[in-house]
């Protein structure tokens, strides 16, 4: 399952992903996060962008900081089973009470 948004930074939404569901955050890549042992199972938080896959360095760490700007935050999980589907809507709600922002809430926010 894969949740794209924008307003929340990696960091606020691995913190609003561990006061809903629990777990322990940890570094996934340079520019994601991972938090394990949730309710939904494991849960990569990342910019949804491939200029996260092109390197590393400074230059890359300062294209990726004006990207943060515009580029959404997606949450990735493994396939859920319905009877995660009630984990998922309350971690939904949580986000969008922290300040998560969808596509109905911007002329620039068209998310997948």
């Amino acid at each position: 399952m894969e949740v794209e948004f924008a307003g929340l930074d990696l960091s606020q939404t691995a913190d609003v992903i561990v006061s809903t569901l629990g777990g322990t955050v940890g570094l996934a890549e340079d520019h994601a996060l991972s938090v394990t042992d949730t309710s939904l199972g494991d849960i990569t938080v990342e910019l949804d962008t491939a200029l996260t896959k092109l390197g590393e360095g400074v230059a890359m760490d300062a294209v990726l900081d004006v990207a943060r700007q515009v580029v959404p935050v997606e949450i990735v999980t493994e396939p859920l089973a319905p009877d995660a589907l009630p984990h998922l809507d309350t971690l939904m709600s949580a986000l969008r009470q922290a300040g998560a922002r969808g596509s109905r809430d911007g002329l620039v926010y068209g998310f997948g």
